[in-house]
């Protein structure tokens, strides 16, 4: 998270300005005491940092975002510095000096990201495999790519210790056909079990009212997530019963409009304030008291302000928990700033239905962001771990799921809902069928 790295820098800095002067002696000069696998890198010309190069290239780093003087700006210098780092943080008994390498080691691979996406998850994710390093999964700026790791028990985390996914894994590749469904491989992973705190119950029950309003078909009994899996799962029925027509995009449709008509609620007041200071939508009283007319709801910058992805990434995690579980920051694919990993979707893990997560989720919140709020948002789940990515600042493909190739294929093995919809599908095509035989009569 790059709030708290920045935060932890600032406490090494403090305490580095009233450090001994020979706390800053060359670190990598030390004997390592850890050993590292080869990585099929070629060897890079950049000579070892000292602490002082260190201490002077982390500012920089912070404020410019900017690989160090003293590191090559290609992936093979980059990743050199970085195992150089890790290295050093291993033999580093001093916590200043340790504490900040470990924000180099942060700020170098968030470079590396930006520079060579191959080499960032070769590197990252073999710091996350190694027995010999103290590097954990959530070290890495961007955990898209590469798998979940056995914990020990005890550790935090422990409830992905019963799979270990392989690095990179491509859920589309997971299939099976069953009675002529293409079905994805369920997610092996043990229940998370979050408990919900009093606050999360309250806006939750909130959250359920309104959907049970906009549904018109009330809360139910089944209390909690399940309840509100429930309602989703009710309506997604309704609505393809409902359809007249044989393809399921009318129910698609009202499912996408309910839960932007949610969140419009939801928002109240805050809907025009984030437009105007994230969006950079006049609004039309401004246009109208200038007396612009043309003014009216248009977007000064196209996308949003430029920071508006990074502030929506940092007050997702602490106002959404409650209904997508623990979350946090993290750098966009390309390396910047602008992301958040839910760390186990609740309403994913327990609906485990692509459809519910697709027209329920990914593509209104997709939409709402982009047409109502004027920034742009990409929504990647990930139906083999429960994580979920938003992007905010990033536009999804222009074809939707079927040119995403992270959205898996057909429906998931567990997936209760298939074989209703399907019924309701082909129950419609029947009907469709008899009155076009009627009108041929």
């Amino acid at each position: 998270m790059a709030t708290f790295h920045q935060f932890r820098l600032l406490i090494v800095l403090i305490l580095a300005s009233i450090a001994p002067i020979d706390a800053f002696q060359p670190a990598f000069s030390r004997r390592r005491h850890t050993t590292r696998r080869s990585l099929p890198l070629r060897s890079s010309t950049t000579p070892p940092l000292r602490a002082a190069d260190l201490a002077l290239s982390i500012p920089s780093l912070l404020v410019l975002n900017k690989p160090s003087p003293t590191s090559q700006v290609t992936s093979e210098g980059l990743a050199k510095d970085i195992l150089e780092t890790q290295d050093a943080i291993g033999s580093e008994d001093g916590l200043v000096l340790r504490e900040a390498l470990k924000v180099k080691r942060y700020l170098l691979l968030c470079c590396l990201l930006k520079e060579s996406e191959e080499a960032y998850y070769r590197v990252a994710s073999f710091l996350a495999e190694s027995e010999v390093y103290d590097f954990e999964r959530w070290d890495a700026p961007n955990v898209q790519e590469f798998g979940l790791l056995r914990k020990k028990s005890g550790e935090r985390d422990s409830y992905y210790s019963e799979y270990s996914p392989p690095p990179r894994t491509n859920v589309r590749e997971i299939t099976r056909v069953v009675d002529d469904l293409t079905l994805t491989k369920d997610s092996n992973l043990s229940k998370r079990n979050d408990k919900m705190s009093a606050l999360d119950g309250v806006l939750l029950t909130i959250f359920r009212k309104v959907v049970g309003e906009e549904t018109k078909s009330g809360t139910g009994t089944t209390p909690s997530m399940e309840g509100l899996v429930e309602q989703g799962r009710n309506f997604m029925i309704k609505t393809n019963e409902e359809s007249h027509s044989s393809s399921p995009s009318t129910a698609d449709e009202r499912q996408t409009q309910m839960v932007r008509s949610t969140l419009r609620r939801l928002m109240g007041p805050i809907k025009p304030i984030y437009r105007l200071f994230m969006g950079g939508i006049v609004p039309a009283k401004v246009a109208v008291t200038l007396q612009k007319e043309d003014w009216k709801n248009k977007q000064v910058f196209e996308g949003g302000l430029f920071y508006a992805p990074f502030l929506t990434s940092l007050v997702t995690p602490l106002f959404f928990q409650w209904l997508v579980g623990p979350a946090r920051t993290s750098r966009r694919k390309d390396g910047t700033r602008g992301g958040v990993v839910v760390e186990k979707c609740r309403f994913l893990e327990i609906s485990n239905c692509k459809g519910l997560c697709l027209n329920i989720c990914k593509k209104p919140a997709e939409e709402f962001f982009k047409e109502e709020l004027g920034v742009g948002l990409y929504v990647q789940p990930n139906f083999a771990t429960h994580e979920c990515h938003w992007n905010w600042g990033v536009e999804p493909p222009e074809g939707g799921v079927k040119e995403d190739e992270s959205w898996p294929k057909g429906c998931m093995e567990g997936c209760v809902d298939r074989k209703k919809v399907a019924a309701v599908v082909a129950r419609q095509e029947r009907v469709n069928d008899n009155d076009d035989n009627t009108e041929t009569i």
